[in-house]
């Protein structure tokens, strides 16, 4: 029996007390986690499918187009080369070269997804029930049950078709969790490709569950390394977006553009990390303080996608910020300076060439998410101004202390390569 004083970790007790298959229970605690800790008005809420919306409709079309065109018969010329991916980034052109088939998993529906009917209806399902079931719900026996009849339906297919590999933007997710434990049971080779190129938390759990990890740059896998992964796990390709290296870098305050310090919408599978949502705004108020000592009267702000902008503007000085709500290309494009958080618009921004300065305040050695600094931006690279308090700022602006240019080819290999991913396939 579990020792209730001694953990009051409420993920921990449920496993223990309620769910007589553990493993079960780790599948769906991202989504369980998400029942607490993304809510209230500063998330935006996540797009929901109406019976009869366009979205809904425009799934089903999809889904009949995989079904019933050509790509069928393309599909028939790739018995055994056949690679899932449910990047975020697009690597179908990249990794059809090394004649493999790359189709969408059932639980992401595109017009090159391998599913059929029963499976897209049972991933559907349960979609619609992380969705609509509340937290008590969904730590239900019944569901419980649907969570061991989906994995035998997704086994089932994967061992009928033959799948080569299995590529993951994460390995938090339920359908994520769920599919490499079932590609471990048949001896299919799991990769996970990172959606951001700067991380801030480790904890040798999350993205270590795949056989692989692909990274962005040289510099994410030495992070990786130091904090624990073994050499041979991690693997550099950049990303098919950045195509060429920036040949200068822009520092000016005509149209300054300040990234939001966001909170996590869950947490992590090590430990929580509650956040105080007081410090998103305290982060914005802080930037503007020193841009007013430096005769800046206005700058744009930038949230998060998954935070609200009406929200910020309920507590934010809306005569100094205004929100930027423009595609992101657009938005860098017009900026003559770009300040935020440690993030992956800090190579984003040197990529349209824009200096990025990194104002990350720290106290007692915790930043403003409560976590620590880690690699591999956490001061050590002198190349890479980092502002850990106003006055460290209010310096770097004064003087116009750049990033260094030769640090962008670290952070994303150039060219895209991800050629290596064919000798690592079993």
């Amino acid at each position: 029996m579990q020792n209730f004083e001694e953990n009051f970790h409420l993920f921990n007790y449920l496993k223990n007390i309620y769910f007589s298959k553990n493993e079960l229970f780790e599948y769906i605690r991202y989504e369980l986690d998400n029942k607490i800790y993304y809510e209230g008005s500063y998330f935006r809420e996540h797009p929901v499918a109406k019976s009869f919306s366009f979205a809904n409709i425009k799934e089903y079309i999809l889904l009949f187009y995989s079904f019933y065109t050509k790509f069928q018969a393309k599909r028939k010329q790739f018995p055994d080369k056949v690679i899932l991916s449910s990047s975020y980034i697009n690597l179908n052109s990249q990794i059809n070269e090394l004649k493999y088939l790359v189709l969408s998993p059932p639980w992401q529906v595109s017009k090159y997804m391998l599913s059929n009917w029963n499976l897209f209806k049972q991933t559907r399902d349960i979609k619609f029930s992380f969705r609509d079931l509340n937290f008590n719900e969904l730590n239900k026996e019944q569901f419980q049950t649907k969570i061991f009849e989906i994995k035998l339906l997704i086994k089932e297919y994967f061992f009928n078709q033959n799948i080569a590999a299995l590529i993951l933007p994460h390995d938090m997710g339920f359908f994520e969790k769920l599919s490499v434990d079932i590609c471990k049971e048949l001896d299919i080779t799991t990769f996970n490709y990172t959606h951001g190129t700067l991380h801030q938390f480790y904890n040798l759990i999350d993205d270590n569950r795949t056989d692989y990890l692909i990274v962005w740059g040289k510099k994410s896998k030495e992070a990786f390394e130091k904090m624990g992964w073994g050499k041979s796990k991690v693997f550099v390709a950049g990303n098919p977006k950045y195509q060429k290296l920036p040949q200068k870098l822009e520092f000016g305050n005509s149209n300054i553009l300040v990234i939001t310090k966001g909170m996590n919408g869950g947490q992590f599978s090590d430990r929580i990390r509650l956040t105080d949502k007081g410090n998103c705004i305290l982060y914005l108020y802080s930037v503007q303080h020193v841009l007013q000592q430096l005769g800046i009267k206005k700058a744009r702000f930038r949230p998060h996608p998954s935070e609200s902008i009406i929200w910020y503007q309920k507590f934010l000085d809306n005569d100094f910020y205004k929100p930027d709500t423009d595609f992101l290309k657009d938005s860098l494009e017009q900026a003559s300076l770009v300040i935020g958080p440690i993030s992956t618009l800090f190579v984003e921004s040197l990529y349209y060439e824009k200096n990025y300065v990194i104002y990350e305040p720290v106290n007692n050695g915790m930043n403003m998410l409560n976590s620590e600094m880690t690699p591999p931006i956490d001061g050590s690279d002198e190349r890479i101004p980092l502002a850990t308090s106003e006055e460290e700022l209010l310096y770097i602006l004064k003087n116009r202390i750049k990033v260094e240019l030769e640090v962008f080819g670290d952070y994303i290999k150039v060219p895209f390569d991800i050629s290596f991913i064919k000798d690592l396939i079993k």
